[in-house]
């Protein structure tokens, strides 16, 4: 049993013994107000949430754990036996059946099996149960043996009227389906999943087709294997995009997000970038990966597009140089010219690593309303440093360019 379940149940349970005439009076618990003990009941796995209810005759008798908003099941195979699940899978429906004909906020499952004790109908039956009761919150994370073919979600989710949060993780399909995606009110998109072997351009146009028919969709992320999407546009409503890719394996990166406001980019090998409509970015986080020096001529048409923002987080790294600074003599000759873009509304910049430190000198020079700048670089015995710097004045930032130019032989 979970430790700090019981020690909160042994405290409880001195609460009730203290409490004066127990036996003619109703425990302290059963006096609490319902939507306290719901809100109490809804920070545990909802299994925890089920036996806690024995901690008062009154919570028991009325079954309050089927009361909960927000249902949540945890099953991981290496710490239960396999007989485990048969009980696991009646529980979920036993809790789903509870629910008929009552509004659900929130369902999430994280599922971690080998396989054998696993059957995909099961999970289709729960995901299904979730959206019947109206669920707006749909969290999944699915770890399966990778020998085992991964598991489709039931149609009802891409046509949900109620769902506002959809997450998913792990080994979940998304693409044996040809039905439209509508939802109406989904606010929250995460696709951390794997895409399966020869989805090619379907998995473009899925994720299009979710961006397209989201009307109210602010948030979105994408990460995984999603190595054949080559444009990403996103709908009006849209503030906040992550994407975390490993690579491309087409020629361009397309992004077109008029509205956008953060935006994070962490890949690796990127061939060519086309930006459009990124103005109202504030704030930038790009992590990329380059096998060599002479491949990031495409990030200065990423800094283009991202001139307008006010806060920026670098971490640009090259394998060919395993970790090592720029320093002059690695450059190509047509990257020593300065081809960095003006950013006028830069107030804070963060350098993580030393390998793009070269760039450093000139986004000193061409942010005049830069604020504080950032570095963060390994020291003596490989331990990592962070050094913050406050620019005053020009001077300063004039200073400071001079240094690292000087330093990292630009």
């Amino acid at each position: 049993m979970n430790p700090s379940f019981c020690r909160m149940r042994k405290s409880l349970k001195i609460a009730i013994d203290s409490s004066p005439n127990n036996d003619k009076e109703k425990d302290r618990l059963s006096n609490l107000p319902e939507d306290i003990v719901c809100q109490i009941l809804s920070h545990v796995d909802t299994s925890i949430a089920c036996r806690t209810s024995a901690l008062s005759k009154d919570w028991n008798r009325r079954s309050v754990w089927t009361m909960l908003p927000d249902l949540s099941f945890h099953y991981w195979f290496p710490l239960y036996s396999p007989d485990y699940y048969r009980g696991f899978n009646e529980f979920v429906n036993k809790a789903l059946d509870s629910r008929k004909g009552k509004h659900i906020r929130r369902f999430h499952l994280h599922f971690s099996s080998e396989g054998r004790s696993f059957r995909p109908s099961d999970f289709q039956k729960w995901i299904s149960g979730a959206i019947e009761c109206a669920a707006e919150e749909i969290n999944i994370e699915l770890n399966r043996d990778p020998c085992f073919h991964q598991i489709e979600l039931p149609l009802t989710v891409f046509s949900s009227a109620t769902l506002t949060t959809l997450k998913l993780y792990g080994h979940i399909s998304i693409f044996a389906t040809n039905s439209p995606v509508w939802l109406p009110k989904l606010k929250i998109l995460d696709l951390s999943t794997h895409p399966c072997q020869g989805c090619g351009m379907e998995a473009e146009r899925l994720v299009n087709s979710f961006l397209s028919n989201c009307p109210v969709l602010q948030e979105f992320y994408l990460n995984g294997e999603w190595n054949m999407m080559s444009i990403v546009r996103a709908p009006y409503t849209l503030k906040k995009l992550n994407v975390h890719v490993d690579s491309f394996v087409n020629d361009s990166f397309e992004i077109d997000a008029p509205s956008l406001e953060f935006f994070c980019l962490q890949q690796s090998s990127p061939v060519r970038y086309v930006i459009m409509n990124l103005n109202n970015v504030v704030a930038a986080r790009l992590s990329i990966l380059f096998e060599f020096i002479s491949d990031r001529s495409c990030l200065f048409d990423l800094f283009q597009g991202l001139s307008n923002v006010k806060y920026l987080y670098l971490n640009i790294q090259y394998r060919e140089l395993h970790g090592l600074p720029v320093i002059n003599k690695n450059l190509p000759a047509d990257d020593r010219d300065d081809r960095l873009p003006q950013f006028p509304n830069l107030l804070c910049l963060y350098f993580d690593g030393s390998s793009n430190m070269d760039l450093l000198p000139s986004f000193l020079q061409k942010s005049p309303n830069l604020e504080t700048f950032i570095i963060q670089v390994k020291g003596p015995q490989d331990k990592w440093q962070l050094n913050s710097f406050c620019v005053k004045s020009p001077q300063d930032k004039q200073e400071y360019a001079e240094a690292y130019k000087h330093a990292w032989g630009r």
